[in-house]
């Protein structure tokens, strides 16, 4: 069977289980009805099993043909006379022995599997429904409903914890190591191990990764600066000064000459007396 699927199923029991453990009482009640029924069907199937078998061994079939009578043997009890008790035993006497029972084969298969990683698991679920039947074998006359429905809870979550463990075992592999000499807890730890380095060996790489990333990401942008600063124009020239505005207004009208000016006008300016040249030397001197 598949592990998940063992894994689930695991799930429902143990769900089941709380809400036994939680409503005792309606369990206890209801199962005076259904317990027949599956007595019947377990011994049935016990029956069946011997008929299909290909070797049919005494040492092989002698268990199943015991425990399939007696499965039919307390139904038949049960459905036609006093739901309360299996022929002359009480039914918290045989739910006593049916949790001593299952805690022995859930110790058994757990001391069977001590280098497990679940060996804790599988011995504490055993060790759970020993004591509880136990407790119920050595006050059976005093034990109520209630505190039936309860253990019959906490054997249902016993029962899912070891069907769980069972199926992680699958799921590691754990039964193929064990046929090969080897310790499952070891093989686990080498496992964990080796995911631990090749997480740290991913984690450097792609710390390696990320740091190129980074640098080739700054030289594109050195790249990219630089060729933006090669394609920036060069300063404009300032702009020509403004030419001085045209004087176009009209000449000043001549200032007419007052009364006084043209009675006593300026004297006309003297001329400056004109150089007199030097005089011409004698040639006779000369000579």
């Amino acid at each position: 069977m598949n592990w998940r699927l063992q894994t689930a199923l695991a799930g429902i029991l143990g769900a089941l289980g709380l809400w036994i453990t939680f409503n005792p009482v309606t369990m206890v009640t209801a199962a005076g009805s259904v317990i027949p029924c599956l007595l019947l069907a377990a011994g049935a199937v016990q029956l069946i099993s011997i008929a299909f078998r290909s070797r049919r061994l005494l040492r092989l079939i002698v268990v199943p043909a015991i425990t399939g009578a007696l499965f039919i043997y307390a139904g038949l009890s049960m459905k036609f006379g006093d739901p309360k008790t299996v022929g002359p035993v009480s039914l918290v006497v045989v739910l006593a022995l049916v949790f001593f029972g299952s805690g022995a084969a859930k110790l058994f298969t757990g001391f069977s599997a001590r280098r497990s990683r679940y060996f804790l698991y599988l011995v504490g679920s055993g060790a759970v429904s020993v004591l509880m039947g136990l407790v119920v074998l050595f006050n059976w006359q005093s034990v109520s409903n209630g505190l039936i429905g309860v253990f019959l809870g906490l054997e249902t979550l016993a029962d899912a914890v070891v069907m769980a463990a069972l199926a992680l075992r699958d799921r590691d592999g754990e039964v193929a190591m064990e046929s090969l000499g080897l310790d499952p807890a070891a093989e686990a730890a080498k496992t964990e191990a080796k995911r631990a380095a090749a997480a740290a060996t991913n984690a450097a790489e792609v710390a390696e990764i990320r740091a190129a990333i980074v640098a080739a990401e700054a030289k594109a942008a050195a790249a990219a600066a630089t060729a933006a600063a090669a394609l920036i124009a060069p300063p404009a020239a300032a702009p020509p000064a403004p030419l001085a505005p045209l004087d176009i207004s009209p000449p000043p009208a001549p200032v007419a000459p007052t009364p006084a000016a043209a009675a006593n006008p300026l004297p006309a300016p003297r001329k400056p007396p004109a150089k007199k040249a030097p005089p011409k030397p004698d040639p006779e001197t000369l000579a």
